[in-house]
C-alpha cells in the first residue's frame, strides 16, 4: 500500500468505517494487526462513538486518526465526543444539493449559520479541532 502510494504520489489512509459498536471494534482489531496509524475513522454514529473508545483503551492517541464526518454543530453528543477525547483532526461533510456551486459550498463552512451564532469552521476551532478537511 505504502508503496503504491509513493510511487503514483497519493495518500495512502484507510478509512475503517462500521455501521454498529461490535463491527467497529473487530474492524479497528483488524486493522492495527496489519496497519500502522493514521487512518480515518467512520461510519454510524454509535459505531465511531464505539471506535473512539477503544482507541483510548489500546492507547492510540486522538492526533493519530481523522474523523468522519461531521456535517453541522447541532448535535451536542458528537461536539461532546470531539471536546472530550481531543480530537484534532475533522473532516466536514457538506449536505446540499447536488448542483451547489463552490461559492455556495464555502458560504456553508464560512457562513454563521450554526447554534451560537458561529461557522462551522470557527465553531470546530473553538472545542479544539486543529485541522479541518
Amino acid at each position: 500500500q505504502k508503496r503504491l502510494a509513493n510511487q503514483y504520489n497519493l495518500s495512502d489512509l484507510v478509512e475503517i468505517s462500521a455501521v454498529t459498536p461490535d463491527a467497529m471494534v473487530k474492524y479497528l482489531d483488524f486493522y492495527f494487526e496489519y496497519y500502522d496509524p493514521p487512518f480515518v475513522l467512520g461510519g454510524g454514529f454509535d459505531a465511531k462513538i464505539a471506535g473512539i473508545e477503544y482507541l483510548n483503551d489500546i492507547g492510540i492517541k486522538s492526533d493519530e486518526y481523522i474523523y468522519n464526518s461531521i456535517s453541522n454543530l447541532k448535535n451536542k453528543e458528537e461536539i461532546e465526543l470531539l471536546k472530550k477525547n481531543k480530537t484534532t483532526s475533522v473532516v466536514v461533510l457538506i449536505l446540499g444539493s447536488n448542483h451547489m456551486s463552490s461559492t455556495q459550498r464555502y458560504r456553508y463552512i464560512t457562513g454563521k449559520n450554526q447554534p451560537g451564532n458561529v461557522s462551522i469552521i470557527d465553531g470546530l476551532k473553538q472545542i479544539g479541532i486543529e485541522k479541518i478537511c
